[in-house]
């Protein structure tokens, strides 16, 4: 075992005897309930992700696995036919290495659905560029794959499972996040082949550190959102590191407020009134211009209009329609569309919590799979903005412009993420929980589409609308409105300023460290901007998850939880580490006489071409001097013989050019050997908003020691060094000797700096 490891958390319950497992933790997604559990009988927190999609395990993802479980899985001869390679190349040789496998198993004999794998560098799940690549694959691919969608549920449910194990903890006063303290605990699962499970049986409450309550803490800005919906204990950090603590205590009803005030700010009306030409429609929501964006009816109870306007006639005569919805500001319509959300009525009374969580989850789909950089093995996900078909065709499905004819299906090449998505929308119709479908039936009342399907038409449009912009404007302001939704949720108080965790001036309720302190809890990091501050590393779990998913690791060690003296490494691990340390500094000091070399090489060149220059210039004026003084010569002794010069008639003399300016310069260093002046450094310090004293000081010292090398156009610049120095400088010493200067080398100059005039 290494001191530096760090020891992992996991979910335990006391017995008489000791601890034991209880840590399945469960996410019920739109399209699928997955569960991660911690294997049985192993050496190492190992862990896997069963998923059930309530329809036929042939045509689903069953499991993910990663780490050992994976590469046991990929030693069967079978499957092997929707697999990819990450590689490396070696820079002198060119040789390819394979660093890692991933991809999907087929179904086999003895399996019963496909199996997401990955196995290689490091025993986690997927990232977002391997499942984009992994997606590019399947899309390719022209045979009906019924899985084609699905991958992208599985980046999701390793966000989402973070903050659903801080709810199970919280919720249930018999658990506990539990990390050894012992190191001996561990010893004896390294080195004397005791299982996980067993080497926690066993233990004393002594030997452990336990937390009975959890925060989640997170940057994410819409997985975060997801946990405060669910009322789970939610710390934000805002991408300039101010945390938020976020209240989850009426949060759906506190949203609406915040969102009706935002609205109102902008110009919008919720005016509660009939509609002109239909008494049975009322205007819940309506623009600044005049249109009504949300409405109730006998038809929809709360529809979303994201038509044009436009004229409709039928035979009760021609009626403008329509909102403009795509054409408003992006904050707008991502306001419209968090209102119609987290306001849609419930087939019950009370908040309809269910709608905003499916709304939440395909967003997160769209936050996670638009990003160039992340997706850019499949770049038609989400195509350049100069492609505007896939967004044009999401556009103009409106919420009753939906049919069976939309559906896509699982033979054709989807690679668009609206249809990526769709494939696993519509293989759930069928089997959507009855909640979900009794408030839709409210909600859409055309009793001629089956209800499992108004369901599915029903997270299809939100789909569509989220792909609906040639750019991800429409995403960013989603992920904007949910981080300004949690500072108001705050009160728009932070817990704690960036890096004001060591003052230890502040009050008890303003500090982390010292809230966690005195609630006795730990927190579950997913990702934040900047390091794990000193005073949270304690409190940090790298929890079983963190096998799954790359959550924060920026926790205390095996060496800080026991000690220094009481962690003891193995000699082994001590000589691996000694001769990895070796082989480290011999690759840095190598490269860094590489760099040097090359560098000394590369200016010697530039100097080389600069002298050789020089010298070209110098003969070329010796050579044109030459040239002229043998011609005086001659004419004087023409003149003085009376000998008549012979002249060509309109025959131009090539008369040599001279630089007398340049051979003045010539004489100069051809004596001395003197280069000109460099003057980059001044004109940098011209162009630069803000320079530090050290650096006006060192230019000025050069401008004192070498007055006599800055003449003609130089000396321009060296004036406006000064100046520069004299107008902005605020130190004492640097502007006296800056006019001490100026007053030397220019004292018939009488020009004004900018803020003298």
């Amino acid at each position: 075992m290494s001191c530096k490891e760090n020891p992992h958390f996991v979910i335990v319950k006391k017995t008489g005897t000791g601890f034991s497992f209880d840590n399945d933790v469960t996410y019920k997604s739109p399209f699928a309930s997955h569960t991660l559990s911690q294997a049985k009988g192993v050496l190492h927190p190992s862990l896997q992700v069963k998923s059930d999609w309530g329809i036929n395990p042939k045509d689903t993802i069953v499991q993910l696995l990663t780490g050992q479980a994976a590469a046991d899985v990929l030693k069967s001869p079978t499957g092997r036919d929707i697999i990819l390679t990450k590689t490396k190349t070696d820079k002198k040789s060119g040789k390819k290495t394979t660093i890692s496998k991933f991809g999907l198993l087929a179904p086999s004999k003895t399996s019963s659905g496909y199996t997401l794998t990955r196995f290689g560098d490091r025993s986690e799940g997927l990232s977002v560029a391997e499942l984009s690549n992994l997606l590019s694959d399947i899309s390719m691919r022209p045979t009906n794959i019924k899985v084609r969608g699905s991958p992208l549920e599985y980046k999701r449910l390793l966000d989402y499972i973070q903050f659903l194990m801080v709810e199970k903890v919280t919720n249930d006063k018999s658990l506990y996040l539990a990390r050894p303290n012992n190191h001996h605990v561990m010893d004896a699962v390294h080195t004397d082949g005791v299982s996980l499970e067993d080497a926690y049986a066993g233990m004393h409450d002594e030997d452990s550190t336990l937390y009975n309550t959890a925060y989640f803490v997170t940057m994410d800005r819409v997985a975060a959102l997801a946990s405060v919906v669910r009322e789970i204990p939610t710390i934000y950090q805002t991408g300039n590191q101010y945390y938020y603590n976020v209240p989850t205590t009426n949060v759906i009803p506190r949203i609406r407020e915040i969102l009706t005030s935002m609205l109102k700010s902008r110009g919008y009306t919720m005016p509660k009134i009939s509609m002109n030409s239909h008494n049975n429609r009322t205007q819940e929501l309506v623009t600044p211009k005049g249109r009504p964006v949300i409405t109730s009816g006998s038809l929809f109870v709360w529809f979303l209009d994201t038509r044009n306007v436009s004229e409709k006639t039928n035979a009760k005569g021609t009626r403008i329609v329509g909102s403009n919805f795509h054409n408003l500001d992006m904050m707008d319509k991502a306001l419209i569309l968090f209102y119609w959300v987290f306001n849609y009525p419930s087939y019950t009374s009370g908040v309809n919590k269910q709608v905003v969580k499916y709304f939440l989850a395909i967003l997160d789909t769209f936050h996670d799979f638009t990003d160039s950089k992340r997706i850019a093995s499949f770049k038609n996900m989400w195509p350049e903005s100069k492609n505007t078909k896939p967004y044009t065709n999401a556009r103009i499905k409106t919420r009753n412009g939906i049919t069976n004819q939309n559906i896509p299906t699982t033979s054709q090449q989807h690679k668009f993420l609206v249809k990526l998505l769709g494939v696993d929308i519509y293989r759930k119709v069928g089997k959507y929980n009855k909640s979900i479908e009794n408030t839709i039936s409210k909600t859409n009342t055309r009793g001629a589409i089956p209800a499992q399907l108004r369901v599915a038409h029903f997270l299809y449009f939100i789909t569509n609308v989220l792909g609906s912009q040639p750019s991800r404007g429409l995403i960013g302001a989603c992920e904007e409105l949910s981080r300004d939704i949690m500072i108001k949720l705050s009160g728009d108080t932070f817990i704690n300023k960036p890096w004001n965790f060591r003052d230890t001036n502040r009050e008890p309720g303003e500090n982390i460290c010292k809230l966690l302190n005195k609630e006795k809890a730990c927190l579950v990091i997913d990702a934040i901007n900047g390091s794990v501050p000193a005073c949270m590393k304690k409190y940090s779990v790298f929890h079983n998850v963190g096998i799954i998913d790359p959550a924060d690791k920026g926790v205390l060690s095996w060496g800080e939880v026991v000690g220094e003296d009481g962690c003891r490494e193995s000699k082994k691990v001590q000589a691996q580490r000694k001769k990895a340390k070796q082989k480290r500094d011999a690759i840095k000091k190598a490269s860094k006489n590489k760099t040097e070399r090359l560098e000394k090489a590369k200016a010697t060149r530039i100097q080389t071409k600069k002298n050789e220059a020089a010298a070209n210039k110098r003969k070329a004026n010796l050579k044109a001097i030459q040239i002229k003084q043998a011609s005086n010569r001659r004419n004087a002794l023409a003149k003085k013989r009376g000998t008549a010069i012979n002249k060509p008639v309109n025959k131009p003399i090539n008369k040599p050019t001279v630089n007398f300016n340049a051979l003045g310069n010539m004489k100069m260093n051809i004596s001395k050997g003197a280069p000109p002046p460099n003057m980059q450094s001044f004109k940098l310090y011209l162009n630069a908003p803000n320079v530090n004293n050290e650096t006006v000081k060192n230019l000025l010292n050069r401008i004192t020691y070498n007055k006599s090398k800055y003449i003609g156009t130089n000396k321009q610049t060296i004036r406006n060094v000064l100046n520069k120095v004299i107008r902005l400088n605020k130190n004492d010493n640097l502007n006296r000797k800056a006019r001490n200067l100026k007053s030397t080398m220019f004292a018939n100059n009488n020009r004004q700096t900018r803020s003298g005039a």
